[in-house]
């Protein structure tokens, strides 16, 4: 799972906790579940569960198998850092460790590693930036600005 990933289920979680703690208060108010509903704009099957909890339950991860993509994260990320980047082959190798799984699985877990970070792009230089042509208010076609660029 990215960084990325992680911050969007951290704050998702974060958001559903404090609904959850949300209910537990209307509840103490004597606010019935479908009153609760209404207000807060959430299913009542939902409501009737959690009225039920006194803590929100973590959500149960499912773990790795020996045959996804993710059991073989080590070995292709050593197999990635020294060199072999063509999916492909890493699918090829990894298949014959035990791997069940597809391609598009490979390329999922792959697909963040293909991705330079920001701080590495190059700076246009000097001449790149001279080749550009901006015309204010005015639009024009693909077919114009490549030839004024030549």
């Amino acid at each position: 799972m990215t960084q990325k990933e992680a911050e969007t289920v951290d704050q998702r979680w974060q958001e559903k906790l404090e609904l959850f703690r949300a209910v537990k208060q209307m509840q103490t108010a004597g606010m019935r579940v479908k009153e609760m509903a209404e207000h807060l704009g959430v299913n009542r099957r939902r409501l009737d569960k959690w009225v039920r909890l006194e803590e929100l339950p973590e959500r149960s991860r499912m773990q790795s198998r020996p045959g996804m993509a993710e059991s073989f994260r080590d070995y292709l990320r050593h197999r990635w850092d020294h060199g072999c980047r063509h999916g492909r082959t890493l699918l090829a190798e990894i298949r014959q460790l035990g791997y069940i799984g597809g391609h598009s699985q490979l390329a999922q877990l792959l697909s963040p590693w293909r991705q330079l970070p920001v701080e590495t792009n190059p700076k246009p230089t000097e001449a790149a930036e001279k080749k550009s042509i901006s015309v204010p208010g005015r639009a024009i076609s693909p077919q114009v600005a490549s030839g004024a660029v030549e």
